[in-house]
């Protein structure tokens, strides 16, 4: 799972060093955050057995913390970066490249998609599957308005999107873990 990630994260830098588009730089900070949500998911249970003091409830509502406020400060300054790209548009290269690049991704985040589908995990994970699917799609959208039609407020207008997305993306995770802690 992580080498896909990774693999993810290297196709959407690809897709950013090749045009410079605001909205693969929201999906290359959308794919680290989803590589390091899962480190994380892997090491926690490593992480329990070291502290055997700690509640379950505390350390699922302490990794939601976590995990929710990076996203919402990750959104947030790919935000801000977006909005100075809509009001100040600089143009945005790579023409095929990119879009091929974030085409691929999209390809891969589908098929990772489907096979989470398949195996049948959390329903947390059927909903982030399809959000991941949502948000790549916009990223493609983005990159294609511009570098293909020349418009790069399209694509900071893009990345804005999927910053919005994943800040309130993260919004439940913190109220989840409220109530695993028992602060309604």
């Amino acid at each position: 799972m992580l080498l896909v990630l990774a693999g993810l994260v290297a196709l959407k830098a690809f897709a950013l060093g090749a045009s410079g588009s605001v909205s693969a730089l929201a999906a290359v900070v959308t794919s680290c955050l989803a590589m390091v949500a899962a480190g994380t998911n892997l090491l926690m249970p490593r992480w329990r057995a070291m502290l055997p003091t700690v509640d379950d409830d505390v350390a699922e509502a302490i990794e939601r913390l976590v995990q929710s406020g990076m996203a919402m400060s990750a959104a947030m300054i790919v935000g801000v970066i977006a909005l100075v790209g809509i009001f100040e548009p600089r143009p945005v290269g790579g023409g095929w490249w990119a879009v091929g690049a974030i085409g691929v991704s999209l390809g891969i985040t589908a098929a990772l998609a489907a096979a989470r589908a398949r195996t049948g995990g959390p329903a947390g994970r059927d909903a982030q599957s399809s959000s991941d699917l949502v948000s790549t799609f916009v990223v493609l959208l983005g990159v294609t308005a511009g570098a293909l039609l020349n418009a790069p407020g399209l694509d900071a207008a893009a990345a804005l999107v999927v910053a919005v997305w994943l800040f309130w993306g993260a919004l439940p995770q913190i109220m989840v873990a409220a109530r695993l802690l028992g602060r309604d």
